[in-house]
């Protein structure tokens, strides 16, 4: 953690087949996330949302401060 409370988050896409890596804070919301991801791929291409999952294979705290995300979602077409 940097001492302004933000972190890197490691994010596979697995479309692109590629990882990326960007800081976050705590208030990021997900959606800000994927923002951000897109920016950084330079993604032209247009999705529907709803078609897109995030996996979490294991629990793990998304927030150093302590928010846990006890989950694993996946929907591969």
């Amino acid at each position: 953690m940097m001492g302004d409370g933000s972190w890197d988050l490691r994010v596979f896409v697995t479309d692109l087949q590629t990882e990326r890596q960007i800081r976050v804070k705590g208030d990021v919301h997900i959606g800000g996330v994927m923002l951000r991801l897109v920016e950084d791929l330079g993604v032209q291409k247009n999705f529907m949302l709803s078609d897109q999952t995030l996996d979490f294979p294991e629990p793990f705290v998304l927030d150093p401060l302590g928010f846990t995300i006890p989950l694993r979602r996946k929907n591969d077409p």
